[in-house]
């Protein structure tokens, strides 16, 4: 029997939260009031314990436009967690259905079971599981995915940063947008996740630090590869990556082919 992850409820409460649940159009996005979604992703996705020292919960600062309430997600990368991830990620990508990180294990038994969706993804590592682990050791796939988030204002150290980057490169990708992702989008998301969490309070649970690095390598590492086979699809590989990114997104709890990302974050179409 696969043993179930402790990161699945917090995977799902974590991008559930980022979505405003109202239907609206273009001209009143504007008025769009933001909304706290954040249960459904603690209620999924995170591990049942809770840190008793937990801040009360407090409004974001305007002039910051959500860090304070990712805090909590933050690390300080640990060499060894990164190898234990990239071990089981190339084990996994050349086959090994088991050996996937325990953040990713949620998706084992669905969209990553899918051998079609799994080799476009898989591409970018090269062949064999020796090969893909020699990618990921290299560093060069992280330090892309780096820069990329910094451009964004984002940390590649801050789990929360990391999923919300996902749920917007997934959403790009399913809707076929080929045009940057205004600024203003990723400041809006990282905001309603922020405000999502500090609403929680203390029911918000202490996460270890290699759990925090673990789940964030392993959602990097699939929002590149992800990216790096958008670029290099066409035809039914472009549909095969847009459904499997699909699937991944609403086992995660989010509904992507539902939702618009405006400069306001997401909304629900």
């Amino acid at each position: 029997m696969r043993r179930k992850s402790p990161l699945a409820p917090f995977a799902r409460m974590l991008l559930a939260a980022v979505v405003l649940p109202t239907v609206v159009h273009a001209q009143t996005i504007g008025d769009m009031p933001y909304i706290n979604a954040v249960g459904a992703w603690h209620d999924t996705h995170l591990p049942r314990h809770r840190d008793e020292a937990a801040p009360a919960a407090e409004e974001v600062p305007a002039p910051d436009p959500g860090r304070r309430g990712l805090e909590v997600f933050a690390f300080s990368p640990d060499p060894g967690v990164r190898r234990d991830v990239n071990r089981k990620l190339a084990a996994a990508f050349a086959g090994e259905a088991a050996a996937w990180p325990d953040a990713l294990q949620p998706l084992a038994a669905g969209p990553l079971s899918d051998g079609d969706f799994l080799t476009l993804l898989a591409r970018p590592l090269g062949r064999g599981r020796d090969e893909m682990l020699d990618t990921l050791e290299s560093g060069v796939l992280q330090r892309e995915y780096a820069r990329v988030l910094a451009d964004a204002g984002y940390s590649p150290h801050n789990m929360g940063d990391v999923h919300a980057a996902f749920l917007i490169y997934a959403w790009a990708i399913v809707h076929g947008h080929d045009r940057p992702v205004p600024q203003g989008a990723y400041d809006a998301v990282r905001a309603t996740l922020a405000r999502g969490v500090q609403a929680r309070g203390d029911a918000i649970p202490a996460m270890p630090a290699a759990d925090l690095q673990s789940s964030a390598e392993s959602f990097a590492v699939l929002t590149l590869l992800a990216a790096a086979a958008w670029k290099e699809s066409g035809g039914e590989d472009a549909a095969r990556l847009r459904d499997g990114l699909a699937a991944v997104c609403e086992r995660l709890g989010v509904d992507v082919r539902r939702v618009a990302l405006t400069e306001r974050g997401f909304v629900q179409r």
